[in-house]
């Protein structure tokens, strides 16, 4: 199951099909907010790809910046983070994504990352937990609707962009997202 990319950032017709954009928040400005629990506010996400349309267009969002705190499982999202998720959620509106399912890891923040997205009512899923592989965020996105969103964390959500978008791994700061379309 791949998909094929276009990396370029031009807008070009193939067939019947038009191009969706892979989309990255813009690095945070620090190493530590590369990690699962640091970060800096995410900018606007900005363009930086495109993908050809294909059976299954997955969202995968890692989740906003959170509070650090222990238990893990129970750190939520900072004012910022939530903000960032409610603009996230904006964007995707504004670009035309209709969620048919809303998938979130089952940790606290996660879960709030998804409900701030406002693009339907998330539904847990444990194979969306830390350690999700390419294959479970596939899995658990497969049979729920034409368009998926998965909110989960890094460095799952880079692994996941990298193997089923076939292409390098990139960067996922928090509240960052790509469009990936599987067959």
């Amino acid at each position: 199951m791949r998909d094929r990319l276009c990396l370029d950032g031009r807008d070009r017709a193939h067939d019947d099909q038009r191009e969706m954009p892979v989309v990255a928040s813009n690095p945070p400005s620090s190493a530590a907010s590369q990690s699962e629990g640091g970060g800096a506010a995410c900018s606007p996400p900005r363009h930086v790809g495109t993908i050809l349309p294909r059976d299954m267009r997955l969202v995968i969002v890692r989740h906003a910046e959170a509070a650090p705190g222990d238990p893990d499982e129970l750190r939520s999202l900072t004012p910022a983070g939530r903000e960032q998720a409610q603009q996230l959620g904006d964007s995707l509106r504004a670009d035309g994504i209709a969620a048919d399912a809303v998938l979130s890891s089952p940790l606290l923040r996660a879960r709030e990352t998804a409900q701030a997205l406002g693009l339907g009512e998330p539904e847990i899923d444990e194979r969306l937990a830390p350690g999700a592989s390419p294959a479970d965020i596939r899995d658990a996105a497969r049979g729920r609707g034409e368009t998926v969103v998965v909110v989960g964390h890094q460095p799952d959500c880079g692994r996941a962009v990298a193997e089923l978008g076939g292409r390098d791994e990139p960067a996922f700061p928090p509240c960052a997202h790509a469009l990936v379309e599987l067959e």
